[in-house]
């Protein structure tokens, strides 16, 4: 392999770690978000969920991402609603 071609590889693994600090700290996000969504509806008396809400985004991930897509959304419905199985520390 040419040092152009393994500078190249190298390049893109350093992208792909950056993508997967990026998609952590959205998760991270999204999961802070959705927590403070559920306890603001609690507080006013609504319901925490809404199964509408949770069928469409299901769906909507299954479109875009295909089976595995379902599953990436219910682990994120799933730490919406359980924050505590993310570690306090970042990384």
């Amino acid at each position: 392999m040419s040092p152009t071609a393994l500078l190249e590889l190298t390049r893109q693994d350093h992208r792909v770690s950056e993508l997967d600090s990026t998609i952590i700290d959205l998760v991270r996000r999204r999961t802070e978000l959705v927590t403070e969504l559920q306890e603001a509806k609690s507080r006013a008396g609504l319901p925490r969920t809404q199964l509408g809400q949770e069928t469409e985004m299901l769906n909507r991930y299954r479109s875009a991402l295909g089976a595995q897509g379902t599953t990436l959304a219910l682990l994120l419905l799933k730490l919406g609603s359980r924050p505590d199985l993310l570690p306090d520390g970042r990384g």
